[in-house]
Formats: structure tokens, sequence, C-alpha cells
């Protein structure tokens, strides 16, 4: 499907979100927004459409609707929380059903899994959008995904916490792990309160949109 970056937000703007979200897992959506263009510039980029991808921390399945509408030929939509699984599902149903997409269920395998757990498989690409690391409960918590999927991918597209030390460390552990890392672009993220805890209505802080590629042969090669 052709389409642009304005058209992509509207649609998945209009995805139904988490209704139960946990705390310990730090389940902020990714915004319309930066969905779309982390979505576009993979596709644009050669590394969605015809290929095998999976969405780490699906959530509401917004990146893992957004790869089925770009073309990816087979898409691993990956959970912990059930809650997220059972919104992914939903959403993709009306989406496939609104634009006509009959394969979906061919090409979009949902996995009820923790990532720390899964072992790993094969795919061409992984977008993410990991939890951030700025709730005491999840401090670091993106490294377990990063270091998963640079045993899977050979092109990753990921959302990190921007700050001078999280850049440094990323920098270090793409090198370490055989990838090269780039900054596309730095987003402001809007975190809306969603529990009991928070102080305020929202807080927003700056998110880095990482690029890594592989720069030497590795386990998946064969498939970037």
């Amino acid at each position: 499907m052709e389409i642009s970056l304005k058209e992509l937000e509207i649609i998945l703007s209009t995805l139904e979100d988490i209704c139960n979200p946990k705390p310990h897992l730090e389940q902020w959506t990714t915004l319309p927004r930066i969905a779309a263009e982390m979505l576009l510039y993979a596709y644009e980029d050669g590394n969605i459409a015809d290929k095998t991808c999976a969405d780490f921390g699906c959530g509401n399945g917004i990146l893992t609707i957004g790869l089925l509408i770009l073309n990816a030929r087979r898409i691993y939509a990956i959970d912990i929380d059930i809650d997220a699984i059972k919104t992914t599902r939903r959403n993709l149903e009306r989406i496939a059903k609104i634009y006509n997409i009959s394969d979906f269920k061919e090409r979009v395998i949902i996995l009820h899994e923790d990532i720390r757990r899964l072992q790993p498989f094969p795919v061409d690409t992984i977008i993410m959008n990991p939890p951030f690391g700025v709730e005491p409960q999840t401090r670091h918590a993106d490294r377990y995904f990063l270091i998963k999927a640079f045993e899977m991918a050979n092109v990753i597209y990921s959302l990190h916490h921007s700050t001078e030390k999280s850049r440094k460390f990323l920098s270090r552990l793409a090198k370490e792990n055989c990838f090269e890392s780039t900054i596309v672009k730095t987003f402001n993220f809007t975190l809306r309160a969603r529990f009991w805890f928070h102080k305020h209505k929202k807080r927003t802080i700056k998110t880095d949109f990482y690029v890594f590629k592989r720069r030497c042969y590795g386990r998946w090669c064969q498939h970037g």
C-alpha cells in the first residue's frame, strides 16, 4: 500500500490502547506520529516490504499494524502482557477489515512471550519501542530488548531515552555486538499519567530514534 506519513499517522491514531497497563512493564504507547515516522523511515530504507519483521513489546500493536500496512511479508508481534496481546489482536482484526487485508492471519504471528526468555530465531528487521527505563522498576529494561534483537536481526529500529549516558552506553553495546548505531532523529515523547503514583498529568522526555545495522557477519547474516 502506498501511503503518506499523514495517512499512516491517521490510521495509527484510531487504534485502541491497552486498557489495563502494568506499572512494572512501563507500557507507554508509541505516539502515532512517531510510529509513522519510524515505520516510513524503515520502509524507505528497504527493510519492511517483503521482509520478515518483529515488533518487540508490541503493546497495542501500533508498530505491528504499520508493518502490515507497509507490506511486510511476515510479522512477529511479541509481548509479555496478555492484555497487550488481546489489544493487538483486536486492533489487527479491525484494521484488516477496514482495509481489506485478507491474509493478515497468515502474515502476523502473535507470541505471548517474555523477550528475555524468547528463543532466538532469524528475522530481517526488528522495530520496537522498548521500555525507556524512566521508572524505578524498569531501569535498564531496554538493554535486554536490544541484546535479544542483536541476536536475531541485522537491522533494528528502536526508541531510547535520550541522555548522554544512554548514548554512550548504546554506542558501546552496539559495537560489542558488531553493530553500527545511528541516531536518526530526537523526538519529544509525551508520557501521560497512567498510574496512581504519577504526580503530573503529563511529562515530555527526549527520545532518540536509533538505527542499528550489523557491520560484520554473525549468526543470522544470511537474512540481511
